[in-house]
């Protein structure tokens, strides 16, 4: 049976997907990058798991569940979202082969696919990835954010390009750190929002779609957002930290390169952390970026009418950065 490939261009790397991805800029480079296969047929190798991720239960509960296992199979990995989908990802990242249970809707397949397993595929073959939303600002670069769930990182983004920013990348960044700037790589031009937020930035009568069966987050792309399809200088790295009241200004506080490694670890992406050389090439990119980007620890106002002026005042807490 003929397989009908279409090529896109994600982070700067060429795919090959055997998938439709109408959120992702189409391409027509050929060369390297990842192939995306879909498959009906289970792993039959014997699995070897050494990972996992959990998530929390309902709000009011202490409960813990795996949201993602990790596993080692013959010639690569096995990430398994129980009762969602099965990716198989070869062990130097150049191919992602994909099973969803039957039934799964086609948007929470792509969202498993574009916004948790090809960042962790791209980290295998050798990129920095980090958990981080950023924007380019005209005549200065990029900033970029990173933090925990929940830090506010899309929404933040989000904000500025209602101050004449462009979208980067929700949730995921690659850094290029391979010519003499620090490259922030588009990613494709969607940012996932709750309808809070949508509201309190005046984004909720925009193009919006559903992120994932699973949650209310809508993904506002296409036309709705600003977006940059060219790589832009890093200029400032800022961690979010706890959020402050309305009526308290955002805070920063520049980290020595030291702290800045030690506070950029915990946000990279890393697919097998028992992997010697994967982390040794991690923390040797995160070690480069410490030293050549200023990286800042942001507390940042928050909620509704606020967002518009914390934004004002990350623009000029950005160029702060860059200048002190």
């Amino acid at each position: 049976m003929n397989v009908s490939i279409i090529r896109y261009l994600l982070h700067g790397v060429p795919l090959e997907s055997e998938i439709a991805l109408p959120e992702v800029v189409r391409s027509r480079t050929r060369d390297g990058g990842v192939l995306i296969e879909r498959t009906d047929t289970p792993p039959n190798d014997r699995v070897e798991w050494f990972n996992r991720w959990q998530i929390t239960g309902p709000p009011g509960t202490k409960t813990q569940r795996t949201w993602l296992s990790f596993g080692r199979v013959s010639g690569g990995y096995l990430l398994r979202f129980p009762d969602l989908a099965d990716f198989e990802i070869s062990s130097t990242g150049d191919r992602v082969r994909c099973r969803a249970i039957d039934g799964l809707p086609a948007s929470t397949f792509r969202h498993l696919l574009l916004d948790q397993v090809l960042p962790l595929a791209l980290s295998q073959s050798g990129n920095l990835v980090l958990h981080a939303s950023a924007v380019h600002v005209p005549r200065f670069g990029t900033i970029a954010f990173a933090g925990r769930a929940g830090a506010g990182k899309s929404t933040l983004a989000a904000a500025l390009t209602t101050h004449g920013c462009q979208l980067m990348s929700d949730d995921s960044l690659l850094i290029s750190l391979k010519q003499a700037a620090v490259l922030a790589m588009p990613g494709y031009p969607g940012v996932r929002l709750w309808g809070d937020s949508s509201r309190g930035l005046r984004l909720d009568g925009r193009r919006a779609s559903e992120v994932a069966h699973y949650t209310r987050k809508q993904r506002l792309s296409g036309a709705s957002l600003p977006f940059r399809h060219v790589a832009s200088p890093l200029r400032v790295l800022f961690i979010l930290g706890r959020r402050r009241s309305q009526k308290r200004a955002s805070r920063m506080q520049k980290l020595t390169s030291r702290d800045a490694l030690v506070a950029l670890v915990r946000y990279a992406y890393l697919l097998d952390v028992q992997d010697r050389s994967q982390l040794a090439r991690t923390f040797r990119d995160l070690a480069s970026i410490a030293v050549r980007v200023p990286v800042v620890r942001l507390d940042v106002r928050h909620a509704g009418s606020s967002l518009t002026r914390a934004a004002a005042e990350v623009l000029d807490l950005a160029r702060r950065a860059v200048d002190s």
